[in-house]
């Protein structure tokens, strides 16, 4: 469910098991997966506006590509997990899922409740509040250290102006929820740590239906979309033994079930860490993950298939990943602002190995984002994605 460059991976992880692999796309552009010519059936959620109407697609789907037979079952994004695991009672019978036990997965699904959980666990976090009304925010906008960072507390809320918001001072956050009053209890905001591109560690796990992780990788961002604040667009696989320990701990004593991205901000001037979030589900660098010899799609798949999963398998270190259709605007930010030269870009570009969409024996997915770029140039992208990639004029105005 889901084919951006992470449910494109997926594809791509499943296909080399054999595995017959049908997509499920909601119509946005971004989701240039559904052009892989690896696909054996492409489905759209266009019109399924309810969780039970997309749950009769599901099954229809199910029944006319598998009958008999239970499929597994992959969400890619936020929403998807949401409805799968709301659901779980009503799919199990047509599906093989993996999701956290009743109560986990909405706690790290709202990042409001994710803080609550760290701090029972002693998992470091920044100086975190969660309002309940005007009167918190008046309070705390006179014990945060500025900037801070709101965020949604639920990714996919859709009146949330773009990812995440930064302002600069008491003014700026007051200002912010004067502007917003529906957003006081939808969200979140925190001190903001002195990280950004290429201080942000990525924990990506597998945890199998015993509540035990069966395998992990990690990476460090390089580069943001949106820059320094926004969702990897290039990466490079590094082992992180310190931060996989703490993640296999907190996951491990909550007996969380299925993959797990959880991220953590590296502080610039102490080199210590805090907990950012866990997205309950794929991320977008998974196709570096199996580049990177940890194939963790395929991994999970085979785990719940209940068949024999790789044994001894280690991460190999330098393995470089970009999402082009992401980071050439993020590039043309930082070459405006000084921060990039075209000598070192290209240089980066040249050390890639493993690549979001592109890839010679299936290369429509990398035409389709390059359309979607030139459109997103122009301003003239689609409507949701124009909430993951602004127009590159307005942003080059903007910064």
């Amino acid at each position: 469910m889901g084919l951006g460059p992470g449910g494109l991976g997926a594809v791509r992880s499943l296909a080399r098991l054999g595995v017959k692999v049908h997509g499920i796309y909601s119509g946005s552009g971004i989701e240039v997966g559904r052009y892989s010519r690896l696909l054996h059936g492409r489905w759209s959620l266009r019109g399924a506006g309810s969780d039970a109407a997309v749950i009769t697609l599901l099954r229809g789907i199910r029944r006319r590509v598998s009958p008999g037979q239970r499929m597994a079952l992959l969400p890619m994004a936020d929403r998807h997990a949401i409805l799968v695991s709301r659901h779980r009672s009503e799919l199990e019978e047509d599906f093989l899922l993996r999701v956290p036990p009743v109560g986990i997965e909405t706690t790290f699904l709202d990042k409001r409740a994710t803080v609550g959980v760290c701090l029972r666990q002693g998992i470091p976090i920044p100086h975190s509040c969660v309002p309940e009304g005007p009167e918190d925010i008046e309070h705390a906008a006179g014990q945060f250290r500025f900037p801070v960072i709101i965020k949604p507390a639920l990714q996919e809320d859709p009146d949330f102006p773009g990812k995440n918001v930064i302002v600069d001072d008491a003014a700026g956050l007051v200002a912010f929820y004067d502007d917003h009053p529906d957003l006081v209890r939808r969200t979140m905001f925190q001190e903001l740590i002195p990280s950004g591109d290429g201080h942000i560690i990525g924990v990506n796990t597998y945890s199998g239906a015993d509540g035990r992780v069966l395998a992990w990788t990690s990476h460090r961002r390089l580069r943001q979309w949106l820059p320094d604040r926004g969702a990897s667009c290039y990466a490079v696989s590094e082992k992180q033994t310190a931060l996989r320990e703490l993640t296999v701990r907190l996951l491990d004593d909550l007996g969380y079930v299925g993959f797990a991205g959880v991220e953590y901000a590296e502080d610039v001037s102490t080199g210590e860490h805090s907990f950012l979030e866990l997205n309950a589900r794929v991320v977008l660098p998974n196709q570096l993950f199996a580049d990177a010899g940890v194939d963790l799609t395929a991994i999970g798949y085979l785990e719940m298939c209940g068949r024999p999963t790789p044994q001894g398998v280690v991460q190999q270190d330098g393995v470089y990943w970009m999402d082009f259709h992401r980071d050439l605007p993020s590039s043309f930010i930082r070459w405006r602002r000084g921060q990039l030269g075209i000598r070192e870009w290209i240089g980066d570009l040249r050390r890639v190995s493993s690549r979001a969409t592109f890839d010679v024996r299936d290369p429509k997915p990398f035409v389709a984002s390059l359309a979607l770029l030139a459109l997103a140039a122009t301003g003239r992208s689609p409507a949701r994605q124009s909430r993951s990639l602004r127009s590159v004029s307005d942003l080059v105005r903007s910064n």
